[in-house]
């Protein structure tokens, strides 16, 4: 049998989750005390970029270190495990897509998605703007 105090190892492994660990608590306390309709947030910082471009350098005035940096928005969400589903918001001045972010409870992927198909149903959007692929 091993002894209570020796069965939880404090290794590199563990100290690296630990991070991602206080992400995932936070987001899902933040998540657990906003209903649905606080619960939304951008697609991105930043309109789609060149292709060529790794990722962007600057974004609302500040310097941007990481490739993760610049899609700071996404994060939270995506650690914490959470359905979140990408709505079509609308277009910048040059044509480029920006879209929102519907962000459920942890375990709620019913409820997002039948919000999304009623946002389809209410706005037409990709009738409206068919996506390229649909030609």
């Amino acid at each position: 049998m091993i002894e209570p105090e020796k069965r939880r190892t404090t290794g590199p492994a563990d100290r690296a989750l630990t991070p991602r660990g206080a992400a995932v608590s936070l987001s899902r306390s933040r998540i657990r005390t906003h209903d649905l309709r606080r619960r939304k947030a951008p697609t991105a910082q930043v309109f789609p970029f060149d292709v060529t471009t790794p990722y962007p350098t600057v974004v609302g005035g500040r310097e941007t270190e990481t490739y993760h940096q610049w899609m700071g928005v996404v994060l939270p969400w995506s650690l914490a495990g959470t359905p979140v589903m990408n709505l079509p918001a609308g277009f910048s001045a040059d044509g480029l897509p920006m879209g929102v972010q519907l962000i459920g409870k942890r375990q709620s992927d019913l409820p997002i998605l039948q919000m999304s198909r009623a946002y389809e149903e209410a706005t037409q959007w990709v009738r409206k703007n068919p996506p390229p692929i649909l030609g």
